[in-house]
């Protein structure tokens, strides 16, 4: 819960050994638990060059794109009716994903996007 203090200490760790993907994977989430999702995203891509099979990196990095979709839908909220029909297909469309998600035969397919 002290993410804050937790993102200077992997600083840190990061200016002694930049090329740790443990590393780079905790700055990264503390970033993304600080709300700075941007450099995070980057973070965790460098992350994911030097180690590929990182499932603690995916996760982390897909729950990235969850709080930024989540993000984008209080913008479109605070839009009112000029974001109505934007704010639906978002949420359709992360609908679509949460079912497509649950089934056995799990495929990202982006041409349904």
């Amino acid at each position: 819960g002290r993410h804050a203090a937790a993102r200077v200490k992997f600083e840190k760790a990061y200016e002694m050994d930049a090329d740790d993907p443990d590393i780079l994977n905790m700055l990264a989430f503390t970033m993304r638990k600080t709300g700075d999702l941007e450099e995070a995203f980057e973070i965790y891509e460098e992350a994911l060059e030097k180690r590929d099979r990182f499932p603690q990196a995916r996760e982390y990095l897909g729950e990235a794109h969850l709080q930024a979709a989540l993000q984008q839908i209080q913008i479109l909220k605070s839009y009112g009716a000029d974001g109505e029909a934007e704010l639906a297909a978002l949420l359709d469309a992360l609908k679509r994903a949460a079912n497509q998600a649950a089934g056995t035969d799990f495929e990202v397919e982006p041409a349904a996007w």
